[in-house]
């Protein structure tokens, strides 16, 4: 369809041009052509043309000027057209009046055009735009009617040729006036071209997996039948509407599962191993717009199952056609109605911090989705390293439920721990596997637990636990056994002995015989020798002087052979050659004579007679007496030493640096039985891994390293680190680390399923000083058949997303309510592309000759018939 008109358009540079040709006709015509009053009539010719010449300088100049300095310059030039108009219509009408012999009439004539121009300027100032080109176009048809009528009065006074010769010269002016009328009123004809655009229609049919669920029922009594099967026919069935939707819009077919693949008909094929419905819709909806085609719509056939997506989520696909203002059309295939074995359970969330101190209680939040269990019991239970440590039993009260349930436990081994929450239903067993979530725990050990053993209250177990108790280092935990032959310990605080590898370091004070049976010194031997916990034993009377331990487990473990009876008179502690030098005797930091220092110390009530010490024991201290006081070595992978006395009480009491030297000393004896090294981890931020995840980008295989002071505070130094991943086939690969601000950071890109190990090695100076293992597992699910349910729920969010468009949702049911809204609206899109075209633009030269032509034809007629 086309529409057109035709308009004038002067150029706007036009507007001082009108008002000065108005002036200078008038001035002219007031002064030299027509002039009125007398004493301007006696004036020479010569002089009338000086002032009408100053006149029209002074008012071009008053023109030129004012429009700088106004604040309304654009109301300047159209007020002076309408002045000049006025004045004009107002002295030709008086001559006219007056000619006809109405003379009385000339001054209302004046009043009248007065009242006109008072008018005029009036509806000016009004104007919201005095100086757009139509009323430039208007002055300038004014303009040139008022010339032709000044170009015919100028042919009265000066014609010599008789009747009708002199009509030619006329037509010429007449013609030249007229073609520059043309050329500054610009003539223009626009025209306007309507088209309207088809809309397209694409419609996307899941071909996933969970299509071939059996849980639509067509009729009484018969079997569910599959949703491909269920959508195919009812597809079938509506042939014909989609058939009439065709005539007026262009139907675009596609299939999704992983991907969106054009298709060839309406048909369901349920052969995809995974559904990108986000991915799918957005790709769709991105396609016609890159085609810059009007889209109709976006009618989706699906179970509402989605678990690939790469490029956007379904709520994010949905809220891009809301954006755009084009509906999403949903229908719905299978049942939301949970029955038999489409009864899940799906693990969402575990919330939980990565990082925690030793023995400090952890808050863990677990989240699942509980579909089809309305009244079933759940118990959920918390996994720490696959050992159960705490259930909770939740009862579902809704179809459809997601519920956080919230444990709390207390970790009091350090190192790298796997923590599972699963779901286990009481009254039946879903298939599959059970439904778990995991995360890895850090947990830092950096204190050093102590436990303190003793037969009964002593003042030297008061000194020794107010020596290690100020330390912000030590954690120190004092147990007397008031119970002998208590297989289980009971009352040491924190379980029963078999729980004695929570403790770094063990002292042993003055116990009567019989304390600790055998099977104690068992797991203390265990403990020291397999878990490398440091033993410290005092030299009491009652415990190491009886002989007591001689054939126990514990003598394997004691530096030297028991001790074969107790020096009864003042012993004074001596340090050996090897003894200066080694960590535990350095009690005084200020001074480099250690000797010095030991022997201002007060003697000791009594000792221990210690006898042979052990091939690779180190005496650190002796007696005046030369008898070993101070014996240490190492037991499997633990510290042991033994001190021959237990009265270290009395150098806080008898010197002024004592309690500095006691509080030293104990504390040195504590740090060197630890033997606290950096502790090297490496672990994934999960256990396992979906492949389909991992290539979609959905999932990140994030590898954090860490090396961990073995005391708060202390530097552990330069150290570097080296990590690896071990794939399953025999390939490694080097994993660049990243520092962060506690651990390094890394990133696998794993291609293959299977376990994928992973591999750590720390080194300092050129020595290993560490190593630590890890793994994590990549698998490919069957994802589709996870959730058996449809989910209208997600499908009802992302129609509702596009509602104010028209989107909507329905069951496969009542499909007919939205093919039905489809064909009753008008999607084409309306195009108007209008044409604008000057008339006198391509013929501007030649209109511009014709005129120069014009007034030179009428000259040389004029000159030639005497009229000049």
């Amino acid at each position: 369809m086309m529409l057109g008109d035709t308009f004038f358009e002067p150029s706007e540079d036009l507007w001082p041009a009108v008002p000065l040709f108005l002036l200078v006709l008038f001035v002219l015509d007031v002064l030299v052509i027509r002039p009125r009053w007398r004493r301007v009539c006696r004036w020479p010719a010569s002089r009338r043309w000086l002032v009408a010449g100053g006149l029209i300088g002074v008012m071009v100049l008053l023109m030129w000027l004012c429009p700088g300095v106004s604040s309304r310059a654009g109301w300047w030039y159209p007020a002076w057209v309408i002045v000049l108009f006025w004045l004009i219509a107002a002295r030709d009408l008086s001559d006219w009046v007056a000619a006809l012999g109405r003379r009385s009439l000339t001054y209302g004539v004046r009043l009248g055009c007065g009242v006109g121009m008072a008018l005029s300027l009036l509806a000016l100032a009004r104007s919201t735009g005095p100086s757009d080109t139509s009323l430039l176009a208007w002055s300038l048809v004014g303009l040139a009617i008022l010339t032709c009528v000044w170009s015919r009065r100028s042919y009265r006074g000066s014609d010599l040729a008789p009747g009708g010769h002199r009509r030619l010269p006329l037509v010429l002016r007449f013609s030249a006036i007229a073609v520059l009328a043309v050329l500054l009123l610009n003539p223009i004809s626009r025209s306007t071209r309507v088209r309207y655009d088809r809309a397209c229609l694409p419609i996307l049919i899941d071909d996933s997996a969970s299509m071939e669920i059996r849980d639509v029922v067509v009729g009484q009594g018969n079997e569910p039948a599959s949703r491909a099967d269920a959508l195919n026919r009812s597809l079938a069935a509506r042939k014909y509407e989609f058939d009439r939707m065709g005539r007026d819009l262009d139907v675009l077919k596609y299939g999704f599962s992983e991907r969106l693949v054009a298709v060839g008909g309406l048909r369901c094929r349920p052969e995809g191993r995974y559904t990108a419905l986000g991915d799918a819709v957005q790709q769709a909806y991105e396609s016609l717009l890159q085609d810059s085609r009007p889209v109709a719509g976006v009618l989706v056939f699906t179970d509402g199952a989605s678990n690939l997506s790469e490029v956007s989520e379904p709520a994010a696909a949905a809220a891009s056609l809301a954006a755009g203002r084009v509906p999403l059309w949903i229908v719905g295939v299978g049942s939301e109605v949970p029955s038999g074995q489409t009864r899940t359970i799906l693990a969402r969330n575990l919330l939980m911090p990565r990082r925690v101190a030793a023995m400090n209680e952890v808050a863990i939040t677990a989240e699942f989705a509980f579909v089809g269990l309305q009244g079933e019991p759940v118990r959920l239970e918390l996994l720490f390293d696959d050992e159960i440590v705490d259930r909770q039993r939740v009862v579902c009260t809704r179809l459809r439920e997601t519920r956080q349930v919230q444990f709390r436990f207390a970790p009091r081994v350090g190192g790298l721990h796997k923590v599972t929450v699963q779901a286990r239903p009481e009254r039946f067993m879903p298939e599959g596997p059970v439904p778990s979530i995991s995360q890895f725990l850090h947990v830092t050990d950096e204190v050093i637990r102590v436990l303190y053993l003793e037969g009964k209250p002593r003042y030297e177990g008061t000194f020794v636990v107010r020596a290690l108790s100020t330390s912000d280092q030590i954690r120190l935990q004092k147990a007397v056994l008031a119970q002998p032959r208590d297989d289980r310990l009971r009352s040491v605080p924190g379980g029963p002995a078999g729980q004695w590898q929570w403790y770094h370091v063990i002292i042993l004070g003055d116990m009567a015989p019989g304390q600790l049976t055998d099977y104690h010194m068992g797991l203390l031997r265990h403990h020291v020798g397999e878990d490398g916990c440091g033993l410290a034993v005092l030299g009491s009377r009652g415990f190491l002087s009886t002989g007591s331990l001689k054939g126990t487990p514990l003598e394997d473990v004691l530096p030297m052979s028991t001790s074969a009876g107790w020096i009864d008179q003042p012993v004074k502690i001596l340090p050996t050659g090897a003894g200066l030098t080694h960590p535990i005797l350095q009690i005084d930091p200020a001074s480099s004579d250690q000797a010095t220092s030991w022997a201002q110390l007060p003697a000791m009530r009594g000792a221990c007679r210690f006898e042979s010490p052990k091939p690779a024991a180190h005496v650190l201290a002796k007696t005046q007496l030369e008898t070993p006081a101070i014996v240490a070595h190492t037991f499997g992978a633990g510290r042991v030493v033994a001190l021959a006395f237990d009265s270290t009480w009395q150098w806080c009491m008898q010197m002024d640096q004592g309690t500095e030297y006691h509080r030293r000393f104990w504390r040195q004896v504590v740090l060197w039985l630890a033997n606290r090294r950096p502790a090297v981890w490496i672990a994934a931020d999960r256990p396992r891994y979906q492949l389909p995840l991992l290539r979609s980008g959905r999932q990140r295989v994030e590898i954090r390293v860490g090396v961990d002071s073995p005391i708060s505070g202390q530097s552990v130094g330069e150290i570097e680190l080296e990590a690896r991943l071990l794939m399953p086939g025999g390939d490694s690969a080097a994993l660049p680390l990243t520092k962060t601000d506690d651990h390094y950071q890394a990133t696998a890109e794993p291609k293959v399923e299977g376990i994928h190990r992973l591999e750590l090695v720390a080194r300092s100076g050129g020595r290993e000083i560490g190593q630590a293992t890890g793994q994590f597992i990549v698998e490919s699910p069957d994802v589709e058949m996870v959730q058996k349910v449809a989910d209208f729920e997600l499908l009802r969010e992302m129609a509702a997303r596009t509602h104010p468009a028209g989107g909507k949702f329905a069951t496969l049911d009542d499909m007919d309510e939205i093919l039905g809204e489809i064909g009753t609206h008008d999607y084409r899109r309306r195009h108007e592309e209008t044409i604008s075209h000057q008339l006198t633009h391509d013929a501007r030269w030649h209109l511009w000759t014709l005129f120069c032509g014009l007034i030179l034809a009428e000259w040389i007629v004029r000159k030639r018939r005497g009229m000049v």
